[in-house]
Parts: C-alpha cells; sequence; structure tokens
C-alpha cells in the first residue's frame, strides 16, 4: 500500500551490503528551499544592479524579469512571489534610487511590480510548481 506521503518524487530505499538506505533526489530539497532562491536573487540582484545601472530602464526591467523568472523555476507559488517582491525591492532601491532608498514613484514602479511577479508566477506555473 502507498502513503500519501510517497509520491512520485519520494525517496526509494537502497540496499546496500544487507543494509537499508534511503536516497532522497537532490531536487527534491532545491524545490522546498524557496528562501534559498530569495537569497540568490537578493544578492544576484545586487550584482545584477551594479550591471545595469547605467542602461535604459527597460533593459534594466527586462535583467530583473528574467532573473525572476529563472530562480522561480520548480519552486511554490509563495516561493515565487518572494523571488518577484525581492527583485522588485532590489531594483527599486538600487536601479531606480540611490543607496537602497526605497520609494513609491507612482504606476511605474507599479508596472515594475507587476513584471517581476508576472515573470516569476509564470515561469513557476510553466514548470509545475509543487502545490
Amino acid at each position: 500500500m502507498r502513503s500519501v506521503k510517497n509520491g512520485p518524487s519520494a525517496s526509494h530505499t537502497v540496499e546496500a551490503g544487507g543494509v537499508s538506505q534511503s536516497v532522497v533526489p537532490l531536487r527534491v530539497y532545491v524545490q522546498k528551499l524557496p528562501s534559498f532562491r530569495g537569497f540568490v536573487m537578493l544578492w544576484g540582484g545586487f550584482l545584477l544592479a551594479i550591471l545595469v545601472r547605467d542602461a535604459r530602464p527597460a533593459i534594466a526591467v527586462a535583467a530583473f524579469a528574467v532573473a525572476a523568472a529563472t530562480l522561480s523555476v520548480g519552486i511554490s507559488l509563495s516561493g515565487a512571489l518572494t523571488v518577484g517582491a525581492v527583485a522588485w525591492l532590489v531594483a527599486n532601491g538600487f536601479v531606480v534610487h540611490d543607496y537602497g532608498t526605497l520609494a513609491w514613484t507612482g504606476y511605474a514602479d507599479a508596472l515594475r511590480l507587476i513584471v517581476f511577479m508576472a515573470a516569476a508566477i509564470c515561469a513557476a506555473h510553466a514548470t509545475g510548481y509543487p502545490r
């Protein structure tokens, strides 16, 4: 009888010299780490902000949207929302404004937030985020 907890991505048992060992695929651990992806978005976003600081605003938005989408592949909806929010915070603080100052400048910030969230959610949904 199959347990509810044991889905297709669950661990399997390997017999190694008479001792049972449970082997869990790495992707199971990676999918459960949305905070790790937010951490990478934060520090990668700092590096990305340095690279696109002098670029046109559309290029900076596209670069952050691609980074948010890339880091949202295969994670949960809440993890994707976290990555999108962190992308917006870094872009707002270090690309739009100076020295990490967060400010709401009108519809442009709302549009950037929507773009980053949509990119992250679409990437997570397209790759079948765990429910």
